[in-house]
């Protein structure tokens, strides 16, 4: 099988978005247990904004390609994989280098598009569902009848927590930073499951958040929550703390508060907010019975039975497809990167092929 020619997005160092550029090479045919696909979509993350931004403590060294989901076709195959996988439409996780015309990726690594998804959605999927359901499951040991508080509920973690919780009955406090996503949450999701006065939209530091929440929980006359999922940290992060119920557990995936805005970080700036980030005491973190843990999805990546074993876990709920609240042509990646960086977005964004 010979090499084929592609193009992808490149550039020599992480530090600034427009360091990316559009460029061709070959791309050497797939390797054992690998298959190759033409990517059809890719979903844009956080931590592709931060890779480029060269904040991201996974990037790899040198020149990289950004991008860590995918959807696509199988147009070839490597060495122990059968010719009747050609034609499969998949959606897949990689570690780097989704922003391409094509990938080699391992087998065990992509999973068939649900029926009636489109690529655009399945590309939108595998890596906040991979997030989410570890965050919930695993960490969160979450069951039927708790109480979760969802920072970002409208964007794309969000959503597909949000769409897992209530598969799973749990019930959710969800947290937005502005108006309009209040009011795309109401319609959405309705109010048998998220009533508008479980939708908190954040108005100021930590003791006004935390008045926000005292409040709802009141109404809802519940004690206090099971559960945090955050991705954003900063001020909200003890109002969301003090708030656990005892054997509370707070997972922390993601820091969007430490999100520089332009095209290259203000190193003064990044350095106040990491003097302000939030601190616990072990010792009292014992006497309130509560824990806090950390993860990054991809030092996980090469933990391949796990991987495999949670994106089963994921199809098997038959969740709805995900949001795509915005989508971008290839040649336009650096837009669709800022535009996440706004922080702006509904759902996912999404570049198409």
């Amino acid at each position: 099988m010979a090499a084929i020619d592609r193009l992808l997005w490149r550039a020599d160092k992480p530090g600034k978005i427009s360091d990316l550029h559009l460029v061709s090479d070959r791309l050497p045919p797939p390797s054992s247990g690998e298959v190759r696909v033409a990517i059809k979509a890719i979903g844009l993350n956080f931590a592709d904004v931060f890779t480029c931004l060269g904040l991201y403590s996974a990037s790899p060294k040198g020149n990289y390609t950004p991008g860590l989901e995918f959807a696509g076709l199988i147009e070839a195959v490597g060495v122990g994989v059968s010719e009747k996988q050609i034609g499969r439409k998949v959606f897949g996780i990689t570690r780097f280098g989704a922003y391409a015309s094509h990938i080699n990726a391992n087998l065990k690594y992509v999973q068939d598009v649900p029926e009636g998804w489109s690529f655009t959605e399945a590309a939108a999927f595998p890596v906040q569902g991979l997030t989410i359901i570890y965050a919930i499951r695993e960490l969160g040991d979450m069951k039927q009848g708790q109480t979760l508080l969802l920072h970002s509920a409208a964007g794309g973690c969000g959503s597909l927590a949000l769409g897992i919780c209530k598969e799973l009955k749990i019930n959710v406090i969800g947290t937005v930073g502005h108006a309009n996503k209040v009011h795309h949450l109401i319609s959405r999701w309705g109010p048998d499951f998220l009533p508008e006065d479980r939708i908190i939209l954040r108005k100021g530091g930590n003791k006004i958040f935390k008045e926000q929440l005292l409040s709802v929980l009141s109404q809802m006359g519940s004690e206090g929550v099971d559960c945090v999922l955050d991705a954003i940290q900063g001020d909200y992060f003890h109002p969301g703390y003090e708030v656990l119920v005892r054997g509370g557990r707070y997972v922390v995936y993601g820091a969007a508060s430490m999100t520089p805005p332009g095209n290259s970080p203000n190193w003064l700036s990044l350095a106040w907010k990491y003097l302000k980030r939030p601190v616990l005491d072990p010792l009292k973190m014992m006497s309130d019975n509560k824990s806090v843990m950390a993860f990054n999805l991809i030092w996980m990546f090469d933990k391949v039975e796990k991987m495999e074993s949670l994106l089963q876990e994921l199809q098997a709920l038959n969740l709805e497809a995900p949001l795509v609240g915005e989508t971008f042509e290839f040649q336009n990646a650096q837009a669709a990167l800022k535009k996440l960086q706004s922080g702006l977005t509904i759902g996912k964004v999404v570049i198409t092929c």
